[in-house]
């Protein structure tokens, strides 16, 4: 079975707005840093077959090609939700057999944890939740990709994603991981970094570490 990872991102511009007490610069190469980071993690795990990042900003998208990574350029900025829909629908045309939606803010994910995430995906069909440290959902893996119709992502998102399983009778697994759970949308946010990354070789953690404010 072959699994895709989906990294849908706005535009710069548009994102990690809460980070409002570092300058907008600063705030660019962050969001850069931790994508390098997720999509760098997809790419060397085993049971990840191909890895795509959807945006409508050009910058993220040569970003994410030269890092190695497939690109879909929007044409719009929907919203998170209709984005994975769309993406998710995109990805199955194209031979995905499952989709693992990973949002852009989850620095400290590993290959490893990525191929034992999906390895919990024992059967067909089956649906993994990563919930983010509020209840969020940092990743979701469907097999197959539409599995669930609709997704609602937010604060409690995965309690619903869990409710939207158990409706339409489908097997479900919540994987718990501190690492996985950290997503990064405060500036509070960001002393997590430095508390799990113990080997500091992300790029998020190296750019934090050349901050002053870090």
């Amino acid at each position: 079975m072959n699994t895709y990872a989906f990294i849908p991102l706005k535009s710069l511009e548009n994102s990690k707005t809460r980070l409002n007490n570092i300058s907008p610069a600063v705030r660019k190469l962050l969001i850069k840093a931790m994508l390098s980071d997720v999509v760098q993690s997809t790419l060397e795990a085993k049971n990840i077959s191909e890895t795509f990042v959807m945006s409508p900003d050009q910058e993220i998208i040569k970003l994410a090609e030269k890092l190695g990574a497939k690109t879909i350029l929007e044409t719009t900025e929907p919203g998170l939700n209709v984005a994975v829909s769309e993406g998710t629908h995109k990805l199955e045309k194209r031979g995905a057999e499952s989709v693992l939606v990973i949002l852009g803010d989850v620095p400290l994910i590993t290959p490893h944890l990525l191929d034992l995430l999906i390895k919990k995906a024992i059967s067909r069909p089956w649906v993994v939740i990563a919930p983010s440290k509020d209840n969020g959902t940092n990743l979701l893996l469907r097999t197959p990709p539409n599995i669930i119709p609709h997704v609602f992502y937010g604060k409690n998102s995965s309690l619903i994603h869990v409710r939207i399983a158990r409706y339409y009778r489908i097997s479900y697994t919540i994987f718990r991981s501190p690492r996985l759970m950290i997503d990064i949308d405060t500036f509070q946010d960001l002393a997590l970094i430095k508390k799990y990354e113990t080997e500091k070789q992300t790029h998020t953690f190296q750019l934090l570490n050349q901050l002053t404010f870090f």
